[in-house]
């Protein structure tokens, strides 16, 4: 294996170190396991947290330490993403790309550090 997922993981960290702020961020993503990465990413949701985790499930889970620090942590987003949906392919690029069909389109913009 070539450690894909994890690559995706330090590529979308060092296009956040790269980006000037206000720089904008685009990922196409073709299987879901890619996409929940970039989703998270760009909603600033920590990649090893729980699924569907609000930021109030967050603050009353019992197994975390709620420090200061780790408290700006939750509430400090990196990125703003330009629209809560995602842009998937229409149907006439589906007939003319039958690989298409699985290809997802998210964009953030970076915020300030």
């Amino acid at each position: 294996m070539n450690n894909e997922l994890n690559e995706l993981h330090a590529g979308l960290n060092a296009a956040h170190d790269l980006l000037r702020p206000g720089g904008l961020c685009v990922a196409i993503t073709f299987h879901s396991l890619e996409d929940r990465i970039v989703k998270r990413h760009f909603h600033s949701i920590d990649i090893d947290a729980k699924l569907n985790m609000s930021l109030t499930d967050r603050l009353r889970d019992p197994s975390l330490t709620h420090s200061a620090d780790y408290m700006q942590q939750i509430m400090k987003a990196r990125w703003e993403p330009v629209s809560r949906s995602i842009i998937t392919p229409t149907d006439a690029e589906i007939s003319a790309n039958p690989r298409a069909r699985s290809a997802k389109l998210r964009a953030a913009w970076k915020l300030l550090d």
